[in-house]
This record gives C-alpha cells, structure tokens and sequence, in this order.
C-alpha cells in the first residue's frame, strides 16, 4: 500500500503479481515518482487522482516470476553477508579478549 490521507490498498490476482509490484513498488524509481505526486510542506501528502497517473510496468507472468526467483535469491545473499557483518564484531571482540 501507498500511505497518503488514506491507505491504498493493491490487491493482485495472483502470487508473482504481488512479488513482483511489492518489490516494484520499494523501487527508487516508483518512489520517486510518487514523491513528484505529493503536495503540502507539514503533512505532505498524495492523491488516488495523482497516483493513477503514474505509468507502471506491465512484464509478461514469466518474466515477472524470473525476476522475483532472482530478487529473493540476491536477497538471501544479502541476509547472509548482513549476518556476517552483525558477527563480525563480537568475533573481533573474541580475538581481542583472549590474546590481549
């Protein structure tokens, strides 16, 4: 959903649709175009009016389901370097202790 004075619910037909428009709609992209949508300096906000004039991609079910697989395998990738990072610190921290 697109959070303005009200939220905008987006329902699909069918799994790879929702994959494929979550992951399009948490793009730099989209959201840049959403943020040339909103008015207003305190509460900034949109429209359903302005939002339905931005132009999404419409890819064929097979490519959009090739690249969800891919999107969620780098994503797995990503947890996994993330995780070694978050250790690396208390490992680092391990060493120091038991040699200093």
């Amino acid at each position: 959903g697109i959070c303005s004075t009200d939220i905008l619910v987006f329902r699909f037909e069918n799994e790879p649709l929702a994959k494929f428009y979550a992951h399009y709609f948490l793009t730099k992209k989209f959201n840049d175009e959403i943020l040339k949508t909103v008015t207003g300096q305190q509460l900034p906000r949109t429209s359903w009016e302005k939002i339905q004039t931005i132009k999404i991609p419409v890819l064929d079910l097979e490519t959009q389901k090739m690249l969800v697989a891919e999107i969620e395998i780098l994503e797995t990738k990503i947890a996994i370097a993330q995780q070694i990072i978050n250790d690396a610190a208390a490992k680092k921290q391990a060493i120091l202790k038991s040699y200093l």
